[in-house]
């Protein structure tokens, strides 16, 4: 195939993803709505968070501290075809057409009869050009300046928008190329294509792109998209509840920077393998040939264009882990020799999936050249563990056939649970990715929904008894220890009703007074909020576990801005706790009231499921996760340590 030195001066001015939306992780994503839901109960939210309720998730979002707006910007809704024409692909290919998407013909879209790839990128381009109108005119409503930071939905879908005319512009040329020299002629700093510190859990190199839209092996975990469409029912038939799937993936779309990411980065992919096909002899291929499009993906890698995207990925990986990688000198005027440079690791496909496969064959060479001994490597450089999740099971086992077993060294994949695959019907696949070289095991996401009744068992044996046994486990974490108070007033706050029954719980509690000094009437709604709300704010400020709280918010942030946070509170932090005794504010640089009561709603949510056992594999922080038995500084995270849990199955909850 194409291949792109990772020394090349392409790479010389590329900068890494930063900010928010970068990549999710499974607590974020369930508990990031429940602010919006408190009244209605912390369970029930969690609830909804996870996807049952029924509502169309919106996305206001310009910016930071902008989510009290009534009138959205971006919906999620409208966010979906986009995804959809990015790819063509909305879940499974057929024969296994479990869902259809009506969006590009009147009638509802069928996925076996796929529009041309250049049609679809016209139908792409239009649909972004109705929609940034759209924008352009709800920020006008919102009076909005223009320019600037301040219209960041408009940015994002303008680059967007270039980058698909960039593509169409490819349609007549002999060898069709998104490298001009950068992808789509784009300056190289047009976006971080990777995160080169991952985020707070897993802290390394990552790369993701579009979820569903990429995902030809996803079953139970996937949205359907005929959730969001009207259902038609006969006088007298009752309602259809229906549900959407638990892919946590789709909360990073409320961040414009974070979907446009997700987006470069598909189309990029996808361009390059269609113009791998251009270029293998298959652009008259009918988009149903699915297996003729395959074997001229596979041929058009091996001309010297080649596959250039995952050539382009590897190159800024290498480039963005060299100084990890680099062989320490020893100090000045020491005898002693070279320290060897430590090999890193990268997570590959944190959203979306490794896809079709010549997708999955290109990616795996490109994985190769990362390895230990590559060619691609500095003198003396360490190499690049790649690791990642996938429910593509079939296309991993055919790829298995077509490389004779020999896979990169460097790679290994987790099963992950929500598979179409993952059923009595396709068994022989399941085995069959079982017995593959690279698997480690299953990797199974915890159905937070599913717990919702059993902890709303546990408020009631808490309101009968309440000074009922909290079953502690033991401590994992240095900076954070389970406190059995603190999960019995949360338990108990799940049983408040009326406002008495909060005072007796809180007195303190803030509870409108008429003038004579007696209790308002309040909904029950209304005193979940209040219960909640003041509860929250009682534990931010709390001097110990507010400091967990900020350090916590820090950690959510880059690096640099948590160790600045943890130098600043070492330092400080006895005028601190005395500021703070004393009723004195903390100063909170870029921290909102709301995003703290967010923290430590998240915070004793986890120590309360974990509590009673429903926490999934961790109980809290990474370092509980380390692959390293007794010192969690010395190991990795066990999700990319490549030497542990081959065979096993992973629970994976709230991490």
């Amino acid at each position: 195939m194409g291949y792109l030195a990772a020394r090349s001066a392409l790479f010389d001015s590329a900068t890494p993803a930063r900010g928010a939306g970068i990549h999710t992780d499974e607590a974020s994503s369930a508990l990031g709505d429940l602010r919006r839901d408190l009244a209605r109960g912390a369970w029930n939210a969690l609830a909804d968070a996870a996807g049952d309720d029924g509502g169309d998730p919106v996305f206001e979002n310009p910016g930071p501290a902008t989510d009290t707006n009534d009138d959205p910007v971006v919906t999620q809704r409208e966010l979906f075809p986009v995804a959809f024409l990015t790819t063509g692909l909305w879940g499974p290919d057929p024969p296994h057409n479990l869902r259809a998407l009506p969006l590009v013909r009147e009638n509802p879209y069928d996925p076996r009869s796929h529009d041309g790839f250049f049609d679809r990128m016209r139908t792409l381009a239009a649909t972004l050009d109705g929609l940034s109108a759209q924008v352009a005119d709800r920020y006008d409503r919102k009076r909005r300046p223009t320019g600037g930071r301040s219209r960041p939905w408009q940015a994002a879908l303008g680059k967007m928008r270039d980058a698909v005319g960039y593509v169409l512009g490819q349609e007549r040329a002999p060898a069709p190329t998104i490298l001009a020299p950068f992808p789509f002629g784009m300056p190289p700093n047009a976006w971080g294509v990777l995160a080169a510190q991952g985020n707070k859990k897993l802290p390394f190199v990552a790369y993701s792109e579009l979820p569903m839209a990429t995902c030809p092996g996803a079953g139970a975990c996937g949205v359907r998209l005929d959730y969001y469409e009207p259902v038609a029912r006969q006088p007298g038939q009752k309602d259809v509840k229906r549900k959407k799937g638990w892919c946590y993936s789709f909360k990073a779309f409320r961040y414009p920077d974070g979907f446009a990411r997700m987006f470069l980065n598909t189309l990029a992919n996808y361009a390059d393998r269609e113009f791998a096909i251009i270029l293998g002899g298959g652009r008259a291929l009918h988009p149903d040939d699915y297996a003729g499009r395959v074997q001229a993906a596979l041929r058009g890698a091996a001309t010297p264009a080649g596959r250039m995207w995952p050539q382009y990925v590897k190159g800024l990986a290498l480039r963005l882990t060299q100084r990890s990688r680099a062989p320490k000198r020893a100090p000045r005027g020491s005898t002693g020799a070279a320290t060897p440079g430590r090999n890193t690791f990268m997570r590959l496909f944190v959203d979306g999936d490794i896809g079709h496969e010549d997708s999955i064959v290109a990616w795996m060479e490109a994985v190769a050249q990362m390895g230990p001994g590559s060619r691609d490597l500095e003198p003396g450089s360490a190499g690049v563990l790649v690791y990642g999740y996938s429910k593509c099971w079939q296309q991993l086992v055919n790829v298995d056939s077509y490389l004779g077993g020999k896979w990169p060294s460097n790679y290994v994949v987790n099963l992950s649970s929500g598979s179409v695959y993952f059923s009595a019907k396709y068994d022989a696949v399941r085995q069959a990715a079982e017995r593959l070289p690279i698997t480690r095991g299953y990797f199974e996401a915890v159905p937070l929904h599913d717990y919702i009744p059993q902890l709303a068992r546990q408020s009631e044996l808490i309101a009968k008894n309440p000074q009922a046994v909290i079953p502690l486990p033991p401590a994992r974490d240095q900076h954070f220890a389970f406190d059995a108070e603190r999960i019995r007033a949360f338990l108990r706050l799940n049983s408040v009703r009326t406002p008495q029954e909060l005072l007796a719980l809180l007195p303190d509690a803030p509870l409108p007074r008429t003038g004579r000094g007696e209790l308002r009437p309040l909904t029950e709604t209304q005193v979940r909020h209040l219960a909640y709300t003041h509860y929250l704010d009682r534990l931010v400020a709390n001097p110990h576990f507010g400091a967990i709280v900020r350090r916590e918010m820090y950690r959510d942030q880059e690096p640099a801005a948590e160790r600045a946070f943890l130098d600043e509170y070492e330092s400080n932090q006895r005028k601190r706790l005395e500021r703070a005794l004393a009723g004195g504010a903390v100063k909170d640089e870029g921290i909102t009231r709301d995003a703290l009561r967010d923290k430590a709603l998240a915070l004793v949510l986890h120590e309360t499921l974990w509590t009673f056992g429903l926490g999934g594999s961790c109980p809290l922080l990474c370092s509980s996760c380390s692959s390293h038995p007794t010192d969690p500084t010395l190991g990795v995270h066990r999700c990319a340590d490549m030497g542990v849990f081959k065979g096993k199955v992973i629970a994976i909850g709230l991490h």
